[in-house]
């Protein structure tokens, strides 16, 4: 029967595909379980006699209709195979299970069915039932070597290593150059210990010329024979067996992605990425551009990463958070158009995508389209992880165009939807700050603070608000507050100092607080200023220039640290430098009046002093004291592009 299952089938098949499986690929594989009909069956002939009528056809709406059933035993089981092989390519099991059972119902004795419905319920994890209709199929058709892999199979599975290893060697007794054979039991005897054996079964394979009916070529043989040189631990021998694995097959990836693993654990990076990028010139496999992908990612090498993107993208249209990740890295190499274009094909089949509204919005404000920005920013939804960030940027543009009540309606509006957010109580006192707002600046960081009493931040811009209000006294103590919850803040160690070096009693204290804070930021311009001014308040004024020049050098665009250096010069008798470093002071003063005045009426006092002396200072005159810290607290950092996604 089995003969005539196989040369009617083809038949059935032919009107299957033309019914159900032309229109789509199929899903599943092959089960290679088919023998050699040719010898097969009792009558040794197949029928000659297929109806023209259809009797053989599939009706057009339903595979395996009990109407379409023939009335013949055999028609039947050819009707019922024909539809197994058709769901087992559709990988549907469970109804290939049904159909192969109803062959047998026709044809109780088929090797060939047994061994079709075992395989399908091995996919199913059903594995008792598939290894008795093997051993079946065995005792029906001896040789029939698929029914013995199949079963070799299952044993592995249930690890009985050694009933596996027998089975193997009965297909092998059946035909000797079974290539499927060969390799599984190799595979196997390495599994167990057995390494030299398995050896010797993978060397007899790769000497076998390559043939249609098998995908068993040399190149897998090599493959499999480098694994097991590898799991012994003959590395070298491994490095030749990929290597002649790639030269039978160039693009072979699980070859080169094996040994370009041997060669990073060896440290030998180049040939490692040598070997997949000569893999992936021949085959673009996914497997090799994803690796590849990854290393000129890792080393920040974002154009040499685009093609081995483009590639996954190319392999799997539907992978989204792949195309999402091309379009960062267009961006980061300032492809902007092409990093837009994927951005808004993503953004209109996912218009509810907070993650693609950002980036839209990120790539937007980049153009220097700033409304086009906004537009999607506004789509971005408030449980977003980048909420934050988004609300930051926007009022930073605004700001940045001094568009302050803007800015102040949508921090107010974002505050509403999330006031659990903690930096958007500082970026909106920032913004009464710009508006000179100051009293409304304290008030809603006092808020923050009620509802964050440790945050860092709140703490130290609140300080500074009532320190610009005039409060010295309460700033102090929210500065030294901040010192409890965090002992280590230099900006505060640097505020505290810097206020305590005015008070001539507290100068050791100031002393104190600014050692700790330069020790914690040794390169801090601000930090630099307050000791430089400590070391000149306190007589050492050639060290004070030392160190307010190194402020100075870091910071010339600082107005305070400019008028600190020009008053240290000018009690070293240096009126040049002191008159070069006060107008730099005024260039940088910005609207501050009182400082602009301040640093105005040393530079006149200076010019004057000069003019009288022909160049000399014989007494250097009065100078009016900085009565405010440098630093501001830091609200608003400049936006970074963004990083890809690994």
């Amino acid at each position: 029967m089995d003969r005539l299952i196989n040369a009617r089938c083809g038949l059935y098949l032919l009107f299957l595909g033309l019914t159900a499986c032309a229109a789509s690929k199929p899903r599943g594989q092959v089960v290679r379980m088919q023998g050699d009909f040719s010898r097969r069956g009792s009558d040794g002939s197949a029928p000659a006699d297929v109806k023209a009528n259809g009797a053989y056809a599939i009706s057009g709406g339903s595979r395996g209709s009990v109407l379409d059933v023939p009335f013949s035993p055999e028609d039947a089981a050819v009707f019922h195979f024909s539809l197994g092989q058709a769901y087992s390519l559709d990988n549907d099991p469970q109804r290939a299970i049904e159909s192969y059972r109803a062959t047998l119902v026709h044809d109780p004795k088929s090797a060939l069915v047994r061994a079709r419905l075992a395989a399908e319920l091995v996919k199913l994890g059903s594995f008792a039932e598939a290894k008795t209709l093997c051993e079946e199929a065995i005792q029906l058709d001896p040789g029939y070597v698929d029914s013995y892999l199949l079963l070799a199979g299952i044993q592995v599975a249930a690890k009985e290593y050694s009933s596996a290893v027998s089975t193997y060697n009965q297909a092998l007794k059946v035909d000797p150059k079974n290539r499927d054979a060969l390799l599984y039991l190799g595979v196997t005897l390495a599994e167990v210990g057995k390494v030299k054996d398995g050896v010797s079964q993978l060397e007899k394979l790769v000497k076998l010329k390559d043939n249609s009916e098998s995908n068993i070529d040399q190149s897998v043989a090599y493959y499999y024979l480098a694994k097991i040189y590898d799991q012994a631990g003959e590395r070298e021998k491994g490095i030749k067996a990929y290597q002649a694995a790639l030269k039978k097959r160039p693009g072979f990836a699980k070859a080169a992605l094996a040994l370009s693993d041997i060669y990073v654990a060896r440290t030998e990076l180049d040939k490692a990425y040598k070997v997949l990028e000569e893999a992936f010139a021949e085959s673009r496999a996914a497997d090799i551009a994803e690796r590849l992908a990854e290393r000129h990612l890792e080393q920040n090498d974002y154009k040499g990463a685009v093609i081995y993107l483009e590639t996954l993208v190319e392999e799997d249209p539907t992978n989204e958070n792949m195309k999402l990740r091309l379009a960062l890295v267009y961006w980061q190499v300032q492809w902007l158009d092409k990093a837009r274009m994927l951005l808004t094909d993503l953004h209109s089949r996912y218009p509810g995508s907070s993650e693609i509204a950002y980036y839209l919005g990120e790539l937007e404000l980049e153009r220097g389209d700033f409304d086009g920005a906004l537009n999607f920013y506004k789509k971005v939804n408030s449980d977003y992880a980048k909420y934050d960030q988004m609300v930051s940027r926007v009022a930073y543009a605004y700001r940045q165009q001094g568009k302050l009540s803007a800015a102040e309606d949508f921090l107010l509006e974002a505050m509403r939807k999330r006031a659990d957010v903690i930096a958007f109580y500082p970026l909106l006192a920032a913004v009464y700050e710009d508006q000179k707002r100051m009293d409304e600046s304290r008030l809603v960081l006092e808020r923050g603070e009620k509802l964050f009493p440790n945050d860092e931040n709140i703490l130290y811009y609140l300080g500074f608000t009532l320190d610009r209000l005039g409060d010295k006294k309460q700033a102090l103590r929210k500065m030294e507050h901040l010192l409890t919850v965090n002992p280590e803040n230099a900006n505060a160690l640097n505020f505290v100092g810097y206020t305590l070096v005015e008070d001539d009693s507290r100068q050791e204290e100031a002393k104190v607080y600014l050692e700790r804070a330069l020790k914690l930021k040794p390169d801090d311009a601000f930090i630099l200023d307050s000791y430089g001014w400590l070391l000149y308040r306190t007589g050492d004024r050639q060290t004070a220039m030392k160190k307010l020049e190194k402020a100075f050098a870091t910071k010339p665009e600082e107005g305070v640290i400019a008028e600190h250096l020009a008053d240290v010069y000018v009690a070293l008798n240096l009126p040049l430098k002191a008159v070069q470093v006060y107008e730099q002071a005024l260039r940088s003063g910005g609207s501050d009046r009182e400082f602009l005045a301040r640093v105005q009426t040393k530079l006149a006092n200076v010019r004057e002093v000069l003019a009288k002396t022909g160049g000399e200072l014989v007494s250097p005159p009065r100078q009016i004291t900085a009565a405010k810290p440098a630093e501001k607290p830091a609200i608003q950092k400049k936006k970074r592009k963004p990083a890809s996604k690994r």
